[in-house]
């Protein structure tokens, strides 16, 4: 079931008249705060916004096949200076081709209407309030919230109130042949009588006229609503709850915030990068000012360095003593090539093993320089220290 609501602004501006329908069928009505109309307005609705018609000027001319918009609205301009008391760039420009109708609204007023009504996530359409009489009797006055609301045969219309309708009516019929006029729902009809003659009256209900428009296609009503990309128009259409809307908020501003930040960090990075590399460069050679190709001013340092190997010489003849003692007898052995000796820890070992061991030691090419033993009932424990290529 898809709501619709029609909307009538009030003397105030600042209240409207809210008439809410299923499926072509009033279900409530209420004024309510203009302010707070998103309370009440549900996505994916229809809404009729019905602007009063003292706001909108009407003019009925015929754009010709070969003129282009511009063209069109620079003619019009021209052809009704004389008419339009504000400047051009003050009011916005509407044309409805299938009824030759231009329209112009102060872009001030419009804009608000359409700013507040674009961010409920529903399918507006903004006319000039006339229209509800004249797609009922064409010409026709419709009385609503004190305003008296003229529509003429060619879609133009205005509205005004009982004291200034007398005026109104004899400049109009200055400009038109005949006025046949059907006269809906006018409290005090004695007056109307004193500006039309044997004039027609009718009693319909705003409901009527309502579901009257509504049955019209959208190609028959001219449509003053400009759509505006808006985020709260898009989360209004999806129907979320407020949890929902803060969540696809956070989303947005995520997708839209992370990429900046990780360009932000890549930046920081970067530049902490090249500071290192800079700091290590002056280690090495503290003239470098800044670091453009690292691997070549690399190979530059060390060329200038003239760095030359350092031979090691390593001897090896302790290899030919430890290969010469009996291994399986030592516990521990530490070998300190710098100083040519060798530490030999044993570890209950018998002291018969002990006494052949140091007998093999005298034979090898080897001073004992150190013996730390403890002869424990016939068990050797301690450290003895050997010296190598002592010359």
């Amino acid at each position: 079931m898809m709501k619709t609501y029609c909307i009538h602004l009030t003397e105030s501006k600042q209240e409207i008249d809210l008439y809410e329908y299923i499926d072509s069928q009033l279900i409530s009505n209420s004024r309510v705060s203009f302010t707070d109309l998103d309370q009440y307005i549900e996505g994916n609705s229809k809404l009729y916004f019905f602007i009063p018609s003292y706001l909108v000027h009407s003019f009925s001319l015929t754009r010709n096949e070969n003129e282009t918009m511009e063209q069109f609205k620079a003619r019009f301009f021209s052809e009704h200076d004389d008419i339009i008391i504000n400047s051009v760039s003050e009011n916005k420009f509407f044309y409805h081709h299938e009824n030759s109708l231009v329209h112009l609204v102060n872009k001030n007023i419009i804009n608000e209407f359409n700013q507040k009504i674009n961010a409920l996530g529903c399918t507006p359409i903004i006319l000039p309030e006339h229209y509800l009489n004249y797609f009922y009797v064409s010409e026709s006055i419709l009385e609503i919230n004190d305003r008296l609301i003229v529509a003429f045969e060619d879609g133009t219309g205005h509205s005004s109130n009982y004291s200034n309708l007398k005026q109104y009516i004899s400049i109009a019929k200055k400009e038109r042949a005949t006025l046949r006029t059907t006269c809906i729902n006018i409290v005090d009809e004695p007056f109307i009588k004193t500006i039309f003659k044997n004039p027609v009256f009718d009693s319909v209900s705003l409901e009527v006229l309502h579901q009257n428009i509504m049955g019209l296609t959208l190609s028959e009503i001219p449509n003053l609503f400009k759509y505006q990309f808006s985020i709260k128009n898009i989360l209004n259409r999806l129907k979320l709850s407020r949890l929902e809307k803060i969540v696809s908020i956070g989303l947005v501003l995520a997708f839209l915030i992370l990429p900046n930040l990780n360009i932000y960090f890549m930046k920081l990075y970067e530049s902490q990068y090249k500071e290192a590399t800079l700091e290590i460069f002056q280690s090495i050679n503290p003239n470098t000012k800044r670091v453009i190709n690292p691997k070549l001013q690399i190979d530059q340092i060390i060329k200038a360095s003239e760095i030359k190997p350092t031979e090691v010489l390593l001897d090896l003849d302790i290899l030919k003593v430890l290969d010469r003692i009996d291994l399986k007898l030592i516990n521990t052995m530490r070998v300190n090539v710098d100083s040519s000796t060798v530490e030999l820890n044993f570890k209950n070992v018998s002291s018969v093993k002990y006494g052949i061991f140091m007998k093999l030691i005298e034979s090898l090419e080897v001073k004992l320089i150190d013996e730390d033993i403890n002869n424990l009932d016939g068990s050797i424990n301690g450290t003895i220290k050997l010296i190598y290529n002592d010359e």
